[in-house]
């Protein structure tokens, strides 16, 4: 069945008055968790949605494993102190089962309980208030060439953003060479793409595809041709982790994929 998911803009109130100092070492990183204090599943950073966390002025978001979040981060003079108040977050809405579910409780009470932190060789350690480790995270991989990944969702450019079952057999690969090619529903499509990643431009061209036709599943010729001409407008890319975000000259999400 098809999901059409309009964009979600949330405003986010002015949540505390307080001025508080931009820590140099957090500001403008991100972070992909790998370990979680009493998680004892499989790892954090291979699950679907891998959980993630990133600071910029004394903003703090990321994913909790489920939702997105937004809030602030606080500190003290206290050398590398840090608090992360999860009662001051907004997040998004949606509800997930099982593992996704338990990641997401256990992550958010885990950033709650963080009095201070730990930078070492590029990874983040955030630590309760005996010391005690909660949990660690790497730096995401940011590289683009030599990457292969599932497709998400696409901008149809007329309702919003599209995840359905054709999504599910959609594949993408961009070599070291410049190739693009990859699986768009029915066809397998290839092409060439130029990138930059000192400022996060990309383009795709030469789009070229076989001629097969296909009658199943539903609606599959039409959405595959509104996922390449979607790959054809993307402008700039933003990848963290597992996760890559095709957008348009305006900014718009046009393409979401996750890595295989």
């Amino acid at each position: 069945m098809k999901k059409i998911l309009f964009p979600l803009v949330v405003c986010f109130a002015l949540l505390c008055n307080t001025a508080y100092a931009v820590d140099a070492k957090l500001n403008k990183t991100e972070w992909t968790l790998q370990s979680l204090s009493g998680w004892n599943a499989q790892s954090p950073a291979k699950l679907p949605q891998p959980a993630t966390l990133a600071f910029s002025g004394d903003n703090v978001s990321g994913n909790d494993g489920c939702n997105l979040f937004n809030g602030i981060y606080t500190q003290t003079a206290k050398p590398n102190s840090l608090r992360i108040p999860t009662d001051k977050m907004m997040s998004t809405m949606m509800a997930c089962m099982g593992g996704a579910d338990k990641l997401s409780r256990m992550y958010l009470q885990a950033l709650n309980r963080t009095t201070g932190y730990q930078l070492n060789n590029n990874i983040l350690t955030l630590k309760d208030a005996r010391g005690r480790k909660l949990a660690t995270f790497n730096k995401p991989a940011t590289t683009l060439p030599g990457t292969n990944w599932q497709v998400m969702d696409y901008h149809n450019g007329q309702q919003g953003i599209v995840s359905s079952i054709n999504t599910e057999r959609m594949r993408m690969t961009f070599s070291k060479d410049g190739g693009v090619t990859g699986n768009a529903g029915c066809n397998r499509f290839f092409g060439t793409y130029t990138h930059n990643p000192r400022n996060n431009s990309i383009a795709i061209s030469q789009l070229g595809a076989t001629k097969m036709f296909c009658q199943q599943p539903e609606d599959v010729m039409q959405e595959e041709a509104l996922f390449l001409k979607a790959l054809t407008s993307a402008k700039t890319y933003r990848r963290s982790g597992a996760s890559l975000e095709l957008s348009n000259a305006q900014g718009i999400h046009v393409v979401g994929l996750r890595l295989k």
